[in-house]
């Protein structure tokens, strides 16, 4: 049985197509350490390498999990539509549903778990102060952060939207 999907937020992110996601986000995490490295090289500021490595292989580790809850839920929901769903067209209107919930940002839910994850991470920063004394290191630094906050909100609602699934399943068997 063929069903009709989309693509993740993260695969709809990878710009080159050409090139497989895996090596299009692990160049994302590479280049964003070795141009914070030179940054803080340029600029003489401390270096925080554990920090700057951690937030790198975030960047390039999270959207690659959620691809992966992608896939596997796709090919589960595959298998168990055979026990579960008598009429195949009820299930493929769940499925695209269901995955148009959990896997992209076109949810209001998205949108508000990854809003207030960015939103609580930068006041937090904010609230401690800025760690560099040059302005181009903490905007980059910060922009940086953003952008792992998105991708950690929008892998909070992922993951929410799988557990909500797995117990809507534990309560249809």
């Amino acid at each position: 049985m063929y069903v009709e999907s989309c693509k993740s937020t993260f695969e709809k992110i990878a710009v080159f197509t050409r090139i497989p996601y895996t090596l299009f986000w692990l160049g994302i995490g590479s280049i964003d350490f070795l141009l914070g490295k030179l940054l803080i090289w340029v600029y003489a500021e401390n270096s925080l390498f554990y920090n700057l490595l951690i937030m790198c292989t975030t960047l390039a580790t999270l959207p690659l999990i959620n691809i992966w809850f992608f896939y596997s839920f796709k090919r589960l929901m595959k298998e168990l539509s055979l026990f579960f769903w008598e009429n195949k067209e009820e299930f493929e209107i769940w499925y695209k549903n269901t995955e148009n919930y959990i896997f992209t940002f076109n949810s209001w839910q998205a949108k508000f778990v990854t809003g207030f994850i960015l939103i609580a991470g930068l006041a937090t920063v904010l609230s401690l102060g800025l760690p560099f004394k040059s302005a181009m290191c903490n905007i980059a630094g910060l922009s940086a952060f953003a952008f792992l906050l998105i991708f950690c909100g929008t892998t909070l609602h992922t993951s929410i939207g799988l557990l909500i699934t797995l117990r809507s399943w534990n309560e249809i068997t």
